[in-house]
């Protein structure tokens, strides 16, 4: 539909490009399949005319039977009764719903053919963003991956109904005194409960009836090996498994109201609770939602979870639609800035406390999927 030879050309580009960069392994690759758009000859949009006057003759067919229908029920009536005579009525709706249901679904092919650009421009950013970082998908079975994380860490018990990892990267983070390797995880988890509501009986009256309800969450995390700190739990909200044994109050009454820091023993808490990291978490808090800091026991471990499902965004300051641009910017690397903000907080944390002299571990289990 439209110009053939055109429509015909642009999408078969964006096809190439799209599965171009659905193998890409690097950034090269990347950038291959934005050049396939960048040397197509011809306007970047379809030629929706013909589309356009389709759509615009099925609407208008559609007003014109409402209309006679509305004006002159008789007369359609009769002419629908010649054709189904018992049945005259629902002839009548099903053309309308038929004019109607083909008047959207051309609007639809117009507007999913107008935003495979847009969309094919966001796939690659997203690939280009996971480049930039080093991530790279963790193979291992995800049951496995859950296993390990739970004996580690208790955040990762949520749910009491069905937990699930859908969702595994590694990366490597290098700042000017650490460097670390982490891993990003996002759990999904499910809570069900018995809700009380009102029925009717069905004598005029109501009654008490239990049903289940299935609240469906989702939890994100950053976890690495941190051997400086051991037996801590930083909770601003969720559940208290994560809590150890010894509760601690810092001498800042805003700490104490923002978060939970419990220990292994009250020494670990104290030597914890520097001023400079307790300014440093209280400036944290307000950017990550329901923000825990859970430091194994014994396994040099760190679990920094919240609810943000944003950390892994990305802006996207132009598209394949400017496709010059969307080439630099693919070039330069697509950033991610609130992994970023996140990992230099980590690391500004090995900062406070490395002054126990602690030589990074090897790998503990939960890193090594």
């Amino acid at each position: 539909m439209g110009n053939r030879t055109h429509n015909a050309q642009l999408k078969g580009v964006i096809e190439l490009a799209t599965q171009t960069g659905q193998s890409a392994r690097n950034k090269q690759d990347l950038l291959h399949a934005v050049q396939a758009i960048r040397d197509f000859k011809g306007p970047l949009r379809f030629d929706n005319t013909l589309p356009w006057c389709l759509t615009l003759l099925l609407a208008g067919l559609t007003l014109v039977v409402v209309g006679l229908c509305y004006q002159y029920p008789m007369q359609a009536t009769t002419w629908a009764a010649k054709v189904t005579p018992d049945k005259a009525h629902l002839l009548l709706l099903a053309v309308v719903a038929g004019l109607l249901t083909l008047t959207l679904l051309s609007l639809r092919a117009i507007f999913k053919r107008a935003n495979l650009l847009s969309g094919l421009s966001t796939d690659l950013a997203r690939r280009s963003s996971l480049f930039s970082a080093g991530l790279s998908p963790i193979d291992s079975p995800p049951g496995l991956i859950l296993e390990q994380l739970g004996e580690h860490f208790e955040d990762y018990q949520r749910g009491n109904h069905s937990r699930d990892i859908t969702r595994a990267l590694r990366g490597r983070y290098q700042g000017p005194l650490h460097s670390f390797e982490y891993a990003y995880y996002q759990l999904h988890y499910v809570v069900r409960r018995l809700e009380q509501e009102e029925v009717s009986d069905g004598k005029g009256g109501t009654r008490q009836q239990t049903r289940v309800v299935y609240d469906h969450h989702d939890r994100f995390s950053l976890v690495l090996d941190f051997p400086w700190i051991e037996g801590i739990a930083v909770r601003s909200g969720g559940p208290s498994a994560i809590d150890f044994e010894h509760k601690h109050q810092t001498s800042s009454t805003d700490f104490n109201r923002a978060f939970t820091l419990t220990g292994a023993s009250a020494m670990a808490c104290a030597r914890f609770a520097k001023p400079v990291t307790v300014v440093h978490l209280l400036g944290l808090k307000p950017r990550f939602s329901q923000l825990n800091l859970e430091f194994s026991l014994n396994q040099g471990g760190l679990c920094i979870s919240f609810d943000n499902s944003d950390l892994l965004g990305f802006q996207l300051p132009c598209d394949l639609h400017s496709p010059s641009e969307f080439h630099a910017l693919i070039d330069a690397g697509v950033p991610l800035p609130a992994l970023t903000q996140l990992l230099e907080a980590i690391h500004t944390l090995a900062e406070q406390h490395d002054d126990n002299f602690n030589l990074p571990r090897q790998a503990t289990p939960h890193m090594e999927n």
